[in-house]
């Protein structure tokens, strides 16, 4: 049996990694919190019986676990897991929670993918009149993020500020994150947002089909010119 666990806040390059474990086997069964004991015994007892040609994925393994001490069905799932042939990713976003991980799992392969803290910048900072700033955070992210991770997450923030604007946002935003998004929202006038997003849909689907001879890094700049 492996086990893997991939943690980190960069989801794009965990899904890439997973990609490349998911690759060697017939297919995937897939957890989230909340778990129900039956469904994971099943699955793992199957594999047991029937081959190794399945690999079990868990989300949010320790969601909800204090100091260390999980959830009760978790606590009752871990030995069907310790015990099982069956071959094991755990894909956690949180990374404070890789120390419980670790007490659990101290023989896992673990793999961390972080995002520069200069692309958290200028992702806050991206509002009309901020030109100055965010190009600057922008120019020191790609220092060490590709361009198309920049772009990812460069409409992913505009698409959740629409969003939150039409009282739409939903996912397990912590009170602080969705403060911060509303404070952001308040220096975009909503026209201009939803203008915003609809450019980078199109410069999005532009790049895959090849219609604009543009890269990422260009016309990301370009973005920033027209709407900061």
């Amino acid at each position: 049996m492996a086990i893997h666990v991939l943690c980190g806040n960069d989801e794009v390059a965990i899904d890439k990694a997973f990609l490349s474990i998911r690759a060697k086997y017939v297919a995937v069964t897939s957890f989230e919190p909340p778990f129900l004991y039956g469904d994971v015994e099943n699955a793992l007892i199957s594999e047991n019986l029937f081959g190794n040609d399945t690999l079990v994925v868990f989300n949010s393994f320790v969601k909800g676990s204090r100091r260390g001490v999980l959830p009760k069905v978790t606590q009752e799932i871990l030995p069907l897991i310790q015990n099982t042939q069956t071959d094991i990713v755990f894909i956690e976003l949180d990374e404070k929670k890789i120390s419980t991980y670790k007490q659990i799992f101290p023989k896992a392969l673990y793999s961390t993918f972080s995002i520069p803290r200069h692309l958290f910048y200028f992702l806050d900072g991206l509002y009309p009149t901020n030109l100055t700033q965010a190009y600057s955070e922008y120019k020191k992210t790609i220092e060490a993020s590709a361009p198309d991770l920049v772009f990812y997450f460069l409409k992913r923030r505009v698409r959740e500020l629409v969003l939150l604007s039409e009282g739409a946002l939903t996912g397990a935003y912590q009170p602080w994150q969705k403060a911060k998004l509303q404070s952001q929202l308040t220096r975009w006038k909503k026209q201009r947002l939803v203008s915003a997003y609809k450019s980078l849909y199109r410069l999005e689907r532009d790049m895959k089909s090849g219609a604009t001879p543009y890269v990422s890094d260009k016309s990301i700049s370009l973005f920033l010119s027209f709407y900061l």
